[in-house]
């Protein structure tokens, strides 16, 4: 075994790690230690090796402009220093390292890679248990009305919702493409326990987003028997009288939150405020720390120039991932990916920022639409 190999190996570990880290590992600070230990010195050594299997991807260029953009208005932030410039080039440089690692870790083995993501949907199928039983039972929060955040280092209900939902997508794929009987019962079942604990989060665009992927994920492959148990789970949930009164508050201040983004871009239209001003929105019932919506945040702080950018970013990844959805037999990327979006319309500020959930909420799927060798130029199967 030869020293790219060893590297490669580290790094799979490491990935892996990181990736299940997310919903057991209590500290921040120490789960970066981990990305910066496992994932980030071991892609070093085979960064040769990851470009060659990201650089003929216009997604994965537009990622790089749109970061690279993003660094750049710092420059004309009203709050620029160059501590916190130097600070956002690291940010920048973790987040070009998460693709490359996921580059090098999908070309060593697709079979590793599946294994990878079956680890993680166990994993955090367990986790959801033990959060359920923490939240509920040892800590005695009130069954169904409190809003559940989830063990580990997840931050608030928002983005408990919005990484549970991911995974248990990832769930759904693997209970649809199951051929054995006993394992697609394990996947059916680690699905309902993560799309349950998405719901005791009562995070709406976590559910929605949920509901909407599952969708995709199943229409026309016979599985919609999970869209079903989904939403009958969301209905019962919504009809309770709390969760109602909760769910009208809080689109209310959102749309405060909102208007007093909006009022902010159409001061600054073309370039923005640039990423390193205070993202701090005062509205007339409250300061609130941050634009909660990725599309006003990212028009806030990089104008329409920076909105440009983004927007094509992302339309050429629907765009790729419509294309791999064509040529493979599944539609787990397109899923993910809309999962994301959609999760990310009322939540979320910025997305170049350490290692967090919302990197599995955005930038993963966007690695593994990147990586994924579907999306190379081929013909398309004919029917009939």
């Amino acid at each position: 075994m030869d020293s790219l190999s060893n590297s490669t190996r580290l790094l799979i570990l490491g990935y892996g790690i990181f990736l299940v880290g997310l919903f057991y590992n209590p500290n921040q600070v120490d789960h970066y230690k981990v990305y910066y230990i496992a994932v980030l010195l071991p892609t070093l050594f085979v960064l040769s090796r990851a470009y060659g299997n990201v650089h003929l991807s216009p997604l994965f260029w537009l990622c790089i402009a749109y970061i690279c953009y993003t660094l750049l208005s710092s420059f004309w932030s009203m709050d620029f220093s160059w501590v916190g410039f130097l600070r956002h080039c690291f940010y920048s440089i973790l987040v070009v390292s998460f693709i490359f690692a996921t580059a090098v870790v999908r070309e060593y083995s697709e079979i590793q890679f599946v294994i990878l993501k079956k680890i993680l949907v166990i994993a955090a199928a367990l986790a959801a248990v033990f959060s359920i039983l923490l939240w509920y039972v040892i800590e005695g929060h009130p069954f169904p009305d409190s809003r559940l955040i989830g063990m580990g280092r997840m931050l608030n209900e928002n983005l408990t919702g919005m990484a549970y939902g991911l995974v248990a997508i990832i769930g759904a794929h693997l209970f649809i493409q199951e051929t054995r009987r006993q394992a697609a019962i394990l996947w059916g079942i680690s699905f309902i326990l993560l799309a349950s604990l998405v719901l005791l989060t009562q995070s709406r665009s976590a559910i929605g987003a949920m509901l909407i992927a599952v969708l995709i994920l199943t229409f026309n492959r016979g599985g919609l028997v999970l869209l079903f148990l989904v939403s009958l789970a969301g209905i019962a949930l919504y009809l309770n009288d709390t969760l109602l009164a909760h769910l009208l508050s809080g689109v209310q201040s959102r749309l405060y939150i909102w208007q007093s983004v909006i009022d902010l871009i159409k001061d600054k239209p073309w370039f923005g405020y640039g990423v390193l001003s205070d993202s701090t929105v005062s509205t007339p019932i409250g300061d609130f720390v941050h634009a909660h919506s990725i599309y006003l945040a990212t028009l806030r702080d990089g104008g329409v120039v920076g909105g440009v950018i983004f927007f094509s970013m992302l339309a050429v990844a629907i765009r790729t991932a419509l294309r791999i959805a064509a040529r493979s037999s599944h539609r787990l990327l397109l899923s993910l990916l809309v999962f994301g979006m959609l999760s990310m319309v009322a939540d979320i500020d910025r997305l170049i920022i350490r290692p967090t959930e919302i990197w599995l909420i955005f930038w993963f799927p966007l690695a593994l639409i990147i990586t994924d060798k579907s999306r190379i130029n081929k013909p398309l199967p004919q029917y009939g």
